[in-house]
């Protein structure tokens, strides 16, 4: 899923490994058996598991990837090994379906090939 979400009001999403709280988002989130990766492309999201609680803000970096695994555990992969694909453009098309402006202003940069 790749969703982008407007500020104000906090919503929730269900991963098999965790549970994310999103406010004025773009998020991609891939979840397996295995595992879930959640890809904080912009915004704020807080991340819930069995294991650990963490807040991310991009702030400081745009497509921050993390992987949650089988028992909860939230790590930062290994991006040579990481196939979770996805593209800015497809960040400043839903902000332009919400009529937001998108944080990307230097176009259309492919992350986490």
């Amino acid at each position: 899923m790749i969703g982008a979400f407007k500020k104000g009001e906090t919503k929730k999403i269900n991963v098999r490994h965790g549970l994310l709280s999103i406010r004025g988002t773009g998020v991609a989130i891939e979840s397996t058996h295995e595992h879930s990766s959640v890809c904080l492309c912009y915004g704020e999201i807080d991340l819930s598991t069995e294991q650990e609680d963490i807040q991310l803000s991009s702030q400081i970096k745009y497509h921050t990837l993390l992987h949650i695994d089988s028992t909860g555990d939230i790590y930062l992969p290994d991006l040579n090994s990481c196939k979770f694909n996805h593209w800015s453009k497809d960040n400043i098309e839903l902000e332009g379906m919400l009529m937001n402006p998108s944080p990307f202003t230097k176009g259309l940069s492919k992350f986490l090939n």
